[in-house]
């Protein structure tokens, strides 16, 4: 995978449209961290291309949810535990409006 910095995109974007053809993704850096990705489409299928990214996207969020709560034990909780939370933050909900 190829990093490039925001000076370099700007400088150099010939070469870079014709290295995301050959690399696939590009990561695009602003004071050397990653900050968004580069990968090419083609005109018929920006829209596919766009709902794949989203739905990786929110995959890896579910992913990262699921271990957190692995890692807090919340994954063990009862279904009277969690009706609880549940009953307890309405509660906190009508006498916070």
């Amino acid at each position: 995978m190829k990093f490039v910095s925001i000076r370099g995109l700007r400088s150099n974007t010939a070469q870079l449209r014709k290295d995301l053809q050959k690399n696939r993704e590009i990561v695009l850096t602003a004071n050397g961290r990653p900050f968004a990705l580069m990968t090419p489409v083609e005109p018929d299928n920006v829209e596919e291309e766009l709902f794949a990214i989203r739905r990786a996207r929110a995959q890896a969020a579910l992913s990262r949810i699921r271990a957190k709560a692995s890692a807090d034990g919340l994954d063990r909780m009862t279904m009277g535990q969690i009706d609880a939370v549940i009953r307890k933050t309405r509660r906190g909900k009508r006498t916070h409006e």
